[in-house]
């Protein structure tokens, strides 16, 4: 019984945190929708900690769970400290995923 306030307290941070993740993953999706006729802006760290943070919430989070996700996805792109998603895979990813692949057959 001693453990049990321990387990649950655990929990809610693990759920808690891919909540968090899932929702800065969701506002760069959203907001990183092309427009017709101009280029993607796409958001900063400072927009997506403004888009998804509730009262209670640590802000650093977010920004630990945008630069987890731009080493993760294939399609996210960086440039100058703004993210966006785009339809083709990023070519340091492709790269790296040919190379794995290269390294698995031999």
């Amino acid at each position: 019984m001693a453990t049990m306030p321990c387990q649950r307290g655990s929990k809610p941070t693990t759920t808690r945190r891919i909540t968090q993740f899932r929702a800065a993953t969701r506002s760069v999706f959203l907001c990183s929708a092309p427009l017709v006729g101009q280029p993607n802006a796409g958001l900063t760290g400072q927009d997506v900690r403004l888009a998804c943070a509730e009262p209670g919430d640590q802000l650093a989070i977010f920004g630990k769970a945008l630069r987890e996700l731009h080493e993760r996805a294939t399609i996210l792109y960086e440039e100058a400290g703004r993210y966006w998603f785009s339809t083709q895979r990023t070519l340091n990813r492709l790269a790296e995923n040919i190379a794995k692949e290269l390294i698995e057959h031999m």
